[in-house]
């Protein structure tokens, strides 16, 4: 879940990049929302990114999915501030999902929220060869998180309804 949402916020910094701590941009955004399933199955703990389908035309908009597979989007629109949504235009999609193998938990320090989690062993071992064993690794195939692999796009319009839906397969 800590790459998944890493890989979000490095999407949104390299976009941010160029805007600098000047004065909020503001930008027309609509609201965007969706399902995602892999073999009609909901996917929870997903993060799914639409990246403008004409370079450098955009912003990318991303969020992760929740329990039965919702999700819903958000674009940056300077520094850190977020707006709800998308901006009207065509997409490709990107899809992506984490899981720790070999039964391995990743541990979170509430008290240290900028130290990155640690993989645990599942019997709390920490022998760093079984660690080396346990890395994450895509739980989706991984042709969904590369936007010229992937194969899913996304319309989205000035209004109406922009509910996207996503049946990813293997």
């Amino acid at each position: 879940m800590l790459r998944r949402s890493l890989f979000f916020v490095f999407a949104m910094a390299v976009l941010v990049h160029g805007v600098g701590c000047g004065p909020s941009v503001k930008l027309k955004t609509v609201p965007v929302s969706g399902t995602v399933t892999y073999n009609g199955q909901p996917i929870e703990g997903a993060t799914v990114v639409l990246v403008p389908a004409v370079d450098g035309s955009g912003r990318p908009a991303g969020g992760d999915s929740g329990p039965n597979g919702k999700f819903t989007l958000q674009t940056s629109v300077g520094g850190t501030q977020m707006a709800p949504g998308a901006i009207p235009g065509e997409y490709k999609v990107t899809v992506s999902k984490l899981a720790a193998a070999g039964g391995a938990k990743q541990i979170y320090d509430p008290n240290n929220p900028s130290k990155p989690p640690e993989l645990t062993a599942p019997d709390e071992a920490k022998e760093k060869s079984k660690l080396e064993e346990m890395k994450a690794k895509a739980s989706l195939p991984e042709k969904y998180s590369d936007a010229a692999t992937s194969g899913l796009t996304a319309s989205i319009k000035d209004s109406g309804s922009n509910e996207l839906t996503f049946d990813l397969k293997d």
